[in-house]
């Protein structure tokens, strides 16, 4: 019988964060924000490894927005995901968020805002507001662990727990 992995910050890792402007006239109207990021490998955990050691599948998610005219294009490993040539509707867009499903399992959703939001400003849920963030499953990027921090916590015990009740080659679930 399998059991999913129930995904945690500690299964997710970080590896780059990147935000670029690339506007042609005025640099700050064009963002180019990339995201990569990886599922710790469940084997490795399992039989203890740590850090790099622990890496596994990984992914960059790619965002381009124009906040004066509107155009969004975010790519997955490359392919793009999604693009909108929206009409300039006189003005200036303040945010952008969009939902993919990713795999089987997942939604990824993307957030982006023109300005930077001011100190202490917090989300619906509490958590602290960031100009750009993705979400995978509801996990705030910068809730992933760091790479070095792979296999020192609480994903040891998830990973003894997953291997034992799992029959065949231990996966990242989808």
């Amino acid at each position: 019988m399998s059991s999913a992995i129930n995904i945690t910050p500690r299964l997710l890792y970080q590896v780059d964060f990147n935000v670029q402007s690339n506007g042609k006239i005025i640099g700050a109207t064009k963002r180019q924000v990339t995201f990569r990021f990886g599922f710790a490998d469940p084997e490795a955990l399992a039989n203890g490894c740590v850090g790099v050691n622990c890496r596994g599948e990984e992914h960059e998610v790619v965002c381009i927005w124009s906040v004066a005219s509107g155009k969004e294009t975010v790519m997955l490993d490359g392919k793009v995901i999604h693009h909108v040539e929206q009409p300039k509707s006189g003005g200036f867009q303040d945010k952008m968020e969009r939902n993919f499903n990713f795999g089987k399992r997942h939604v990824l959703k993307v957030v982006a805002h023109a300005s930077a939001p001011t100190a202490g400003a917090k989300n619906m849920d509490g958590s602290e507001q960031r100009q750009f963030d993705l979400l995978l499953d509801g996990i705030s990027f910068f809730k992933f662990s760091k790479l070095f921090e792979l296999g020192c916590g609480e994903e040891k015990a998830i990973m003894k727990q997953y291997s034992s009740n799992t029959r065949g080659p231990k996966q990242v679930p989808d």
